[in-house]
Parts: C-alpha cells; sequence; structure tokens
C-alpha cells in the first residue's frame, strides 16, 4: 500500500487475504462542480471481497464492487462492478477472463513446489550455505549450514523416518491440521502444509521457507 490513498467518506470494505499495491486510488466520493449545474456528483461505498489483488496504481471509482478471488491489472481505472473469479484491465477496466484462475492439477503443483524449493536452495547458496540433498521416493531431505545450521524435510508422499536432530522444518505437499499437529508433536521446528496452508511451530529454517513460499503468494495460517 505504498503511496496508496484511501478516502473513507463512506465505507471502504477490505477483505480477507486482499491485496492493495502501491499508488492505489479508492474514493467513495467525486465531486466538485455544483450537481445543480448538472455537473455529476457521487458518494458510494467501495467493497473489495476476498482474496482481491489490486496490483501498482489501480484506481476504483465510488460505488464499485470487486468480487471474491478477481485481480485486476496495473495501471486500471475499475469505474463498474467486478464479478468474482475475474480477470479484468484497462481504462476502463473489462473482464479479460472469467472462471479465473484455472487451477493446475496435482503433478503440475508438485512441479511448481519442486520449482520453488529449488530456487530456495539456490536462494541459500548465493548467501555462501551448503546444502546437502538427499532424494528419496517420497521427497527429499537438505541438511543446510551456514550462518545458522538446520534440515529442511519435504515430503510429498508418506514416510515414517523420525525428525533430524536441531532445528528442521518439514514442508508438507498435502496434511491437514491434524496431521500437522501430529508432526510438529513428534519433534519438527516447523511443520507447513502446502495443501491446506497451514503452519505450526518456528524455527530459523521453517521461516525463511515462509517467507519464501510468501514471494509465490503462498500463506499459511497458524495453528499455535
Amino acid at each position: 500500500m505504498q503511496l496508496t490513498y484511501i478516502n473513507p467518506t463512506l465505507p471502504v470494505e477490505i477483505g480477507d487475504d486482499t491485496g492493495v499495491g502501491g499508488h492505489c486510488l479508492l474514493f467513495t466520493h467525486g465531486s466538485w462542480s455544483s450537481k445543480l449545474e448538472g455537473y455529476p456528483v457521487t458518494f458510494a461505498p467501495i467493497k473489495l471481497g476476498n482474496k482481491v489483488w489490486l496490483p501498482w496504481r489501480v484506481f476504483v471509482l465510488p460505488g464499485v464492487n470487486i468480487g471474491d478471488g478477481s485481480v485486476i491489472g496495473a495501471n486500471s481505472l475499475v469505474a463498474s462492478d467486478i464479478p468474482s473469479n475475474s480477470l479484468a484491465a484497462g481504462t476502463p477496466a473489462k473482464i479479460l477472463k472469467t472462471n479465473f484462475p484455472s487451477k493446475p492439477d496435482v503433478q503440475s503443483q508438485r512441479d511448481i513446489v519442486d520449482q520453488i524449493l529449488k530456487e530456495f536452495l539456490d536462494y541459500l547458496g548465493y548467501f555462501e550455505y551448503t546444502c546437502s540433498v538427499v532424494q528419496n521416493a517420497a521427497g527429499f531431505t537438505a541438511q543446510l549450514k551456514g550462518e545458522k545450521n538446520g534440515t529442511l524435510v519435504y515430503r510429498h508422499g508418506a514416510f515414517t523416518e523420525s525428525p533430524p536432530a536441531g532445528d528442521s522444518a518439514l514442508v508438507l505437499f498435502r496434511a491437514n491440521a491434524e496431521e500437522v499437529k501430529k508432526y510438529s508433536a513428534q519433534g519438527y521446528s516447523t511443520v507447513v502444509s502446502l495443501g491446506d496452508n497451514l503452519r505450526r511451530g518456528t524455527g530459523s529454517t521453517g521461516e525463511e521457507v515462509i517467507a519464501f513460499f510468501s514471494r509465490y503468494g503462498v500463506r499459511f495460517a497458524r495453528l499455535d
């Protein structure tokens, strides 16, 4: 919201997990010249639903409702309502896509996670960490040594091994709340479920992993 301006002459409602970028303008009134002379004067609330994204330089006019899950392109002027799960852009903003986004299938999601974790290890390498990776059928285990030492365990399938000693982060491709709590109780410093966007516990390795995933819009609800 850097340099963003929100005018609350009338209510502005911003839903859960909605992002507002820099240089955005949200106005609930538009007036200057006299309405008695025929000039337009508008006073109306604005509503942004849940999981809406306004990137930089989006101008939202009075009375606009943007539905859940919609994304507005940068440098757009939103003068009318945008339905849920839409991609809209332009001046004035026009709907470019509906039923947006298209969720990747499970294999594509796994490929995305693999790429993010690879980039994470490369990122640590840039800061002169050594990352010793051991692959197995259910994922991999990486020993991280540098300014702080820790272990990153990624599992996309069933596993039975015990938590490693010291600071550790367990990243699970899919796990419900009870499973996250179970693995946390076994001794992992941080346990993260990508499928259910859940986390429990804290540690240096886990916080770094969670911060890195946030670069890709992946955020987690705490269970503790």
